[in-house]
């Protein structure tokens, strides 16, 4: 069974998302027009954890090999 490259894993992309959700609110983002919000970052962190973990476990239940470098 071939694998496939690394880059085409959903379990890699959904970590690299859920970890994007972590440091999302912790960025210092400058809020000159009043768009952005503490709260708006913290929603925004907590759906790209949502997603991510998702996206982990799916691309996790459907592997068919293992990843190629």
């Amino acid at each position: 069974m071939e694998g496939k490259p690394w880059y085409l894993s959903k379990t890699l992309w959904g970590l690299a998302i859920a970890i994007l959700g972590l440091l999302l609110p912790k960025l210092p983002i400058s809020d000159n027009a009043g768009l952005l919000t503490d709260s708006a970052m913290q929603i925004a962190g907590g759906v790209a954890n949502i997603v991510g973990v998702a996206l982990a476990t799916y691309g996790t239940i459907t592997r068919k090999g293992p990843l190629t470098k």
